[in-house]
């Protein structure tokens, strides 16, 4: 379970890009920014990315709507080391 690639991937930060969501590369709108995430993983797929809602030491919490039944959820992604 430790090696699960929501798990395993690494979080890059690109700055700035433009904005564009793939299922490969997530990206949000700041007032001053465009921050771009990109990774690969089964979460990118199945959740439309809204906004990064925080950051600590442990991972990050995105705001995220389900694509299944478009309800909105927090998602925290947890970096793992190994």
């Amino acid at each position: 379970m430790l090696e699960h690639p929501f798990l395993t991937q690494e979080v890059t930060w690109n700055e700035p890009q433009t904005e564009s969501m793939h299922i490969n590369r997530l990206s949000y709108s700041t007032a001053t920014t465009t921050q771009v995430i990109s990774f690969k993983s089964e979460f990118a797929t199945k959740y439309s990315v809204k906004k990064i809602c925080g950051e600590g030491s442990f991972g990050y919490v995105f705001e995220a709507i389900q694509n299944v039944d478009s309800r909105e959820y927090a998602i925290k992604r947890v970096t793992v080391e190994a």
